[in-house]
């Protein structure tokens, strides 16, 4: 898969662009070691995504379940951007509204999210990524292989979604460190 043509909303500093997102790579959901579809570097958003551990988030603005992680999110992008972790929203339309770029742009100012948000209105990235579920967190190592998913709230019924995921970022960030001689 190449050029699929995704229209892309760089969130932070209220930036707006609009252009073709490159995704390509091969995703087989067949267990461990998946790699992930790979994003334009060259200029996402102007986030360079080489090397760092990437937590990419396919979400509905209008999603109850996905408006409950919203917050978490946000705390991701303060805390963890200068570990070399980088947070990347996908907002997959649910709703007719949601194919609105006016709307999504602005959901996500009020959301007061500091990160890139490419939005996917022909479901292209959705399936490139094999996704079923509002909302899912990708969890992709350093090397570009997604590691795990977490599906639905992070909270749901007393879930710690959060510590999981963070668990796993920390796993990561461990494993690109020199082990002393």
């Amino acid at each position: 898969m190449k050029g699929l043509g995704l229209d892309r909303i760089a969130i932070e500093g209220g930036a707006r662009l609009e252009g073709e997102i490159a995704i390509s790579g091969e995703v087989v959901f067949a267990g461990y070691g998946i790699t992930a579809p790979e994003f334009g570097y060259d200029d996402y958003a102007g986030v360079d995504v080489r090397g760092k551990v990437v937590l990419v988030h396919f979400y509905a603005f209008q999603c109850h379940n996905c408006q409950a992680n919203f917050r978490t999110y946000n705390r991701w992008q303060k805390t963890l951007r200068d570990q070399g972790v980088e947070l990347v929203g996908i907002q997959t339309p649910e709703t007719e509204a949601e194919r609105d770029a006016a709307r999504v742009t602005e959901a996500a100012h009020q959301c007061e999210f500091g990160f890139p948000v490419m939005l996917d209105l022909d479901n292209q990235a959705w399936k490139a990524w094999g996704n079923s579920v509002w909302p899912t967190i990708y969890i992709v190592d350093q090397r570009g292989y997604v590691r795990t998913w977490w599906v639905g709230e992070l909270y749901w019924q007393g879930a710690r979604g959060d510590q999981s995921v963070e668990g796993w970022v920390r796993r990561l960030l461990a494993e690109a460190k020199p082990t002393p001689p």
